[in-house]
């Protein structure tokens, strides 16, 4: 072995990748340390033998064609560009591989440099997410399938129950339609904006990511419905301060936050004189809302735990599944906003979101050796 040689030897021996010097004939010439290790070869196993061993069998019969298209255009190229490329190991183990070709000229001979990299890692990775982007897609055609479902069934025995109120507000008399007339209005305010939820339940689940973060929605409005779709017990009452702002989102997902937060605070407040008190500072980039009640509060090591799915602030109660804070994390996050627990000037229990003030973007060949996969 020449000095030229020894010292290209040498140098290639330091190289993280494995190195494999080939002439126009696929027999190799020179090969450093890593590419015994990464083809299961001992040391120098590899010199004088045939890059056809380090091909898949179902390869290597285009392989000699490759390599005299090579060396009749001889050019620095990457392999992997257009396809996955496949090595084949001692132990006729297959592995994902990158390839990077180079010409080279030694001792007035053409040959070629193959720098091989281990892709194993990165290509299982790549599958994986590929896999989840498949089961995603699966999951929001069957949420879809499911929005569409829970809104049509739930729109019949809603038509009905709004039959049935004009119904009987027809039946009354006189005198009793004056007495029942509040009750009777704060059921049709009801059952209006049950309807609007469903819609927005049915909208939603067609609607893509990109669309469903893009609409202004007056909070103020926001809370007038959800007056009519919460039942506030005598004992409780909720304060809202004046001229709330706008925030940017999907109207049925906000209204979901507030929904379920609200719900909390009447469900597990245990004060003879309940309180609920909803405002909101309005900043340059982002609104910041405090909902916050006097109830028993959330203890401070709970206050991370209870936005995680089945997790409840309060073993006392059963009539909790340890969904709802959970759902209103999830929607928050999806908007580019927070969430965090504090304890509250009333006594109890203090949300805080801060939720963005604009719009946010919510938030996949042909065969080449060594060899595609």
């Amino acid at each position: 072995m020449d000095t030229l040689v020894i010292s290209l030897q040498k140098t290639i021996d330091f190289l993280p990748d494995g190195v494999l010097i080939v002439d126009r004939h696929s027999q190799i010439v020179l090969a450093n340390k890593q590419s015994g290790v990464l083809f299961g070869y001992p040391p120098d196993a590899l010199v004088g033998s045939s890059l056809m061993q380090l091909i898949p069998p179902r390869f290597r019969a285009a392989h000699p064609g490759q390599v005299t298209a090579f060396f009749h255009n001889p050019s620095v190229r990457s392999m992997g560009k257009a396809s996955a490329l496949v090595g084949l190991r001692l132990d006729e183990t297959e592995f994902d591989v990158d390839i990077a070709l180079s010409p080279v000229v030694l001792n007035d001979q053409q040959l070629v440099v193959a720098v091989i990299r281990d892709m194993t890692a990165h290509m299982n990775m790549e599958r994986m997410l590929q896999w989840r982007n498949e089961q995603l897609e699966a999951i929001n055609v069957e949420l879809e399938r499911f929005g569409f479902t829970i809104s049509h069934d739930l729109k019949s025995p809603l038509v009905n129950i709004h039959a049935i109120v004009h119904l009987l507000s027809r039946e009354l008399s006189a005198e009793k339609k004056e007495e029942f007339k509040e009750h009777i209005q704060h059921l049709n305010h009801t059952l209006f904006a049950m309807s609007d939820l469903i819609a927005g339940v049915a909208a939603y689940s067609k609607a893509s990511i990109s669309d469903a973060a893009n609409v202004p929605v007056d909070l103020n409005d926001l809370m007038a419905e959800i007056g009519y779709l919460t039942l506030l017990p005598p004992h409780i009452r909720i304060e809202v301060a004046k001229n709330l702002p706008f925030v940017f989102g999907n109207k049925t997902k906000v209204l979901q936050v507030f929904l379920n937060l609200i719900s909390n605070a009447i469900k597990y407040n245990n004060k003879p004189e309940g309180l609920i008190r909803v405002s909101a500072q309005q900043g340059v980039y982002e609104v910041c809302i405090r909902i916050e009640d006097n109830g028993p509060g959330i203890a401070p090591e709970l206050r991370e735990k209870v936005f995680n799915l089945f997790e409840k602030g309060t073993s006392s109660r059963t009539d909790s599944q340890g969904i709802g804070l959970a759902i209103v994390h999830k929607v928050v996050q999806e908007h580019g906003g927070s969430i965090t627990i504090q304890d509250s000037e009333l006594g109890g229990a203090g949300f805080e979101i801060v939720w963005p003030t604009s719009p946010r973007p919510l938030t996949a060949a042909p065969s080449h050796h060594l060899a595609p996969a």
